[in-house]
């Protein structure tokens, strides 16, 4: 019986030996894999564009250790969800950097962007930023940004006013930076006045006492700037004020949460900005997508994707020795213009009973 009771704690001495080198082994893989740190709004009233992102960088995260990782090395992404908060940003990033030691950050929206910029540009930290916010040199060294460009959609929806025969704009909007961005860029393309320019909050859910101002206004041409969610609010609120005599520009309007107003698209004909689904150029990574998440991606979801390979890329060209921060920020450098932006250009589209291809050139 004794010999049995000794074998017995050989064996379990054995198995806990073993299980310490095995997970002593895995602590070590997990430590030299190349750790890239991305905070996003995963849950919230912004997951809707959050998760899109998330599923970008898994999709590439894939194929790139499928490759071989970074020269032998697993590529491991460390998500962070900010829930659309400017203080959690700022904790998610410190994180990342000061404990889980990421090699570059990935970021999204402007004020979240704008919140830790200070944070990299002092840590000598890559970060990308999938923001509309226009960067410039003098204050982004570390910082890049991929994104279609607010002032851009401005010149189109200007240029698209043009075409359905403005006469007299009012412009409507999210109180932030990328709103003056936008109304530069109507100003710019647009062959009539924009004669009154009205903002609202972020967070701001009734929109009644705006749009009742913006009614006392001659005007025959209304563009809507903000998100998916506000966008369909002002509709809906315009549809009960009776305010459907517009030639309505909406931003977003492809957004199911939009497209709940379907009659007020409909009546007043209106152009939207094809910044929620990809052309069919990208067929392939579409498909790609779908396959694996079951749904269509937005086109940061391309972005992402794109940026991700190219920053695996980079960490490839960096051997172990020198794959430093300032590597991975060299590298990025040839990919966008001298303020560090890479500009994508977003289709328009014309409601009728449905979205439409719509040309303003």
């Amino acid at each position: 019986m004794k010999g049995m009771m000794l074998v017995l704690l050989l064996i379990i001495a054995l198995a806990a030996l073993l299980y310490g080198c095995f997970k002593e082994t895995d602590e070590l893989i997990e430590m030299n894999n190349v750790v890239v740190g991305i905070t996003l709004p995963l849950t919230g009233n912004y997951a809707a564009y959050g998760l899109p992102l998330k599923n970008g960088a898994v999709l590439a995260q894939e194929e790139i250790n499928l490759m071989g990782g970074i020269n032998g090395r697993k590529l491991e992404l460390a998500f962070m969800d900010n829930q659309g908060d400017a203080k959690t940003v700022v904790s998610d990033v410190n994180y990342l950097i000061e404990i889980r030691n990421v090699s570059v950050i990935l970021n999204a929206f402007e004020y979240l962007t704008l919140a830790s910029m200070s944070i990299v540009e002092d840590k000598h930290m890559p970060m990308i930023a999938f923001t509309t916010h226009r960067l410039n040199k003098t204050s982004a060294v570390f910082t890049f940004r991929d994104s279609w460009d607010t002032g851009g959609v401005g010149e189109s929806f200007g240029l698209a006013a043009n075409k359905i025969g403005c006469e007299r704009i009012v412009i409507f909007g999210i109180d932030d930076p990328s709103y003056d961005y936008l109304v530069a860029g109507v100003k710019k393309r647009v062959k009539c006045p924009v004669i009154y320019e009205d903002k609202f909050s972020l967070g701001q859910t009734d929109f009644r006492t705006n749009l009742l101002r913006i009614r006392q206004v001659d005007a025959d041409v209304l563009i809507i700037y903000s998100y998916a969610p506000d966008v369909s609010r002002i509709l809906r609120q315009m549809s009960e004020l009776r305010m459907t005599s517009y030639k309505l520009i909406v931003f977003e309007g492809t957004d199911p949460l939009v497209l709940e107003n379907k009659d007020i698209l409909k009546a007043t004909k209106a152009v939207t900005d094809q910044s929620l689904s990809l052309t069919a150029d990208h067929a392939e990574f579409t498909e790609k997508y779908h396959a694996e998440f079951g749904e269509y991606p937005k086109p940061e979801s391309l972005y992402i994707y794109e940026d991700m390979l190219l920053v695996a890329d980079i960490m490839r060209n960096c051997d172990s020795i020198s794959l430093t921060r300032e590597c991975i920020q060299k590298g990025l450098l040839p990919y966008f213009d001298d303020d560090h932006n890479k500009y994508r250009e977003l289709p328009l589209l014309r409601y009728g009973d449905v979205w439409e291809e719509f040309s303003v050139r």
